[in-house]
């Protein structure tokens, strides 16, 4: 597949090791993405997670609410509000020709999704 014409998406998939957060020998960090045959360096970069610390309205159920059987309104609203997904800013850097984007540590079971537009 070539460059993408009007900006581009990738969604980066890593699925090692256990779903915790305690000691994530499978996290992987250092990790940055080179995009080639943009116009220009994206000014926005868009960052959605799903893992342990993000949208993940499991840590909620089976932590704090004790896997109810019978959650009530409130309970409900907190599983709905710690799924949501959370949009973060992060910055590109290089040249039009080769745009540079680092990405935060990905624990296991990561699923991070990563928009621009160049």
């Amino acid at each position: 597949m070539g460059p993408l014409k009007d900006g581009g998406a990738l969604n980066v998939l890593q699925a090692k090791g256990l779903h915790e957060i305690a000691s994530d020998a499978n996290a992987v960090s250092g990790l940055a993405l080179t995009f080639a045959g943009c116009s220009r360096v994206p000014s926005a970069v868009e960052l959605r997670r799903v893992d342990f610390e993000h949208a993940n309205a499991l840590a909620l159920w089976y932590g704090p609410l004790e896997a109810a059987p019978y959650p009530n309104a409130t309970a409900l609203a907190a599983l709905q509000k710690a799924s949501e997904i959370v949009v973060e800013s992060i910055v590109a850097s290089g040249t039009a020709a080769a745009v540079s984007i680092a990405l935060p540590t990905l624990p296991s079971f990561a699923v991070s999704l990563v928009s621009f537009e160049c």
